[in-house]
């Protein structure tokens, strides 16, 4: 049987990995679920886990994005970037070949890039 308690502290050291939290706790993958699941105060902690780690490597793609790095760059325009035009279109030929392309604003100087 899970204890809130303990649960509530494994959340923290393992960052919400659930199956780092398994071993540690020593129960299943369902146990673990339907315990984080039937504990709403257990849920959000979790939950807020999940987020911090989510800040973090958020925050390193941004630190790589103002270091200039490329991909990131890239990573950042095609996902975040939608709502300004940025994108990749995924499109098939003639022949069923697919065919990707960059969606740029109109508005961008082909020598920003």
């Amino acid at each position: 049987m899970l204890d809130k308690q303990d649960v509530s502290e494994i959340i923290n050291e393992a960052d919400g990995l659930i199956l780092t939290m398994c071993e540690r706790l020593g129960c299943t993958y369902t146990e673990l679920y339907d315990f984080v699941a039937n504990n709403p105060d257990i849920r959000y902690k979790f939950e807020r886990a999940f987020d911090r780690i989510l800040d973090e490597a958020e925050n390193r793609l941004y630190t790589m994005v103002r270091n200039g790095d490329f991909k990131a760059v890239k990573f950042m325009l095609e996902t975040r970037g939608r709502k300004r035009g940025y994108g990749v279109k995924n499109e098939k030929d003639e022949k069923d070949q697919i065919v990707v392309s960059l969606q740029l604003p109109e508005n961008l100087d082909k020598y920003e890039l």
